[in-house]
């Protein structure tokens, strides 16, 4: 258990991790009277142990309240398992994954039900559909408080999204920006794979002397220096110089560039730029008392 869970359990917690405990549980209370779950009957799990956490430092709820923030009148749509409260308590723009359509087969749909969209493994009903790239959503609870989301998508320079393709080529570099740079990325892991082949050689070559097992392995993980092994092998099957010609580095250096844009990046006027998807509350225009719980 962490720290705070062994106080807990020890009986040292602090008035304060006491007190936030005390209101954990009246409000795992009230959610489980708002579901309509009853008291559990003799020898049965308890529903608090059910839906609360047990752990308390793994709890998003405890660590909010334990910060002083009050609780969401009902729970926070999850991302990813996770009670997402910005989603809820902000309304600027935040990015997401790529949403899926959401069309499970081992669920009959029940007549009228609308249509659903992933964001970030949790459903999220379709209220509108705008266009091919923006929706109107909601989640069924926050529906009946009036809450809706716009969901769309927007090209962003990747200097401004929060996705990016990280430079290995060189550490200075918080992210790749520019077709430059990439070219660059390229480069590096094209000069890395010769390295490599170069690396194997030496040890096909002359196992015992011309070099130390120690250096070899820090330099190279088991299985790339397998792999690299059966590539130098393969090489020389085919009629191929041990080593990469500068050609064949040219071409590997692209193709290395052109695999870390993957679908939803793109190179415009020697930038790059990113398709992102974003999701923003649009009503109500501000959270008041009412979308809190008063415990």
């Amino acid at each position: 258990m962490t720290s705070i869970d062994q106080r807990l359990t020890q009986g040292t917690a602090t008035p304060a991790e006491l007190q936030t405990l005390e209101r954990y549980n009246a409000i795992i209370a009230a959610d489980l009277a708002r579901r309509g779950l009853g008291a559990p009957r003799d020898g049965a799990l308890s529903p608090l142990r059910m839906i609360g956490n047990r752990l308390k430092a793994k709890s998003s709820l405890f660590d909010r309240l334990l910060r002083g923030k009050p609780a969401l009148v009902i729970p926070a749509p999850l991302s990813f398992s996770h009670p997402w409260y910005s989603v809820v308590e902000s309304n600027t723009p935040q990015e997401v994954l790529r949403p899926e359509e959401w069309k499970p087969s081992f669920i009959q749909r029940a007549e009228g039900a609308p249509e659903q969209v992933l964001i970030h493994q949790t459903p999220w009903d379709i209220v509108e559909r705008i266009g091919s790239e923006e929706l109107i959503v909601t989640q069924p609870e926050w529906q009946r408080l009036g809450f809706r989301w716009r969901l769309w998508r927007e090209i962003l320079n990747a200097e401004h999204c929060k996705a990016f393709i990280a430079a290995w080529h060189d550490t200075s570099l918080q992210r790749i920006t520019t077709e430059a740079q990439l070219r660059a990325e390229g480069l590096h892991f094209a000069r890395k794979w010769r390295d490599e082949l170069q690396a194997a050689l030496q040890l096909d070559d002359d196992e015992d002397s011309l070099l130390d097992m120690d250096v070899f392995d820090q330099h190279m993980h088991r299985q790339g220096r397998e792999h690299a092994l059966k590539e130098l092998a393969e090489r020389r099957e085919r009629g191929l110089p041990a080593l990469p010609t500068d050609e064949e580095i040219e071409v590997r250096a692209s193709e290395e560039a052109a695999s870390r844009l993957r679908d939803d990046w793109f190179i415009e006027d020697g930038r790059i730029y990113h398709r992102t998807w974003r999701i923003q509350r649009i009503a109500p225009a501000a959270l008041g008392t009412e979308h809190y719980l008063g415990i």
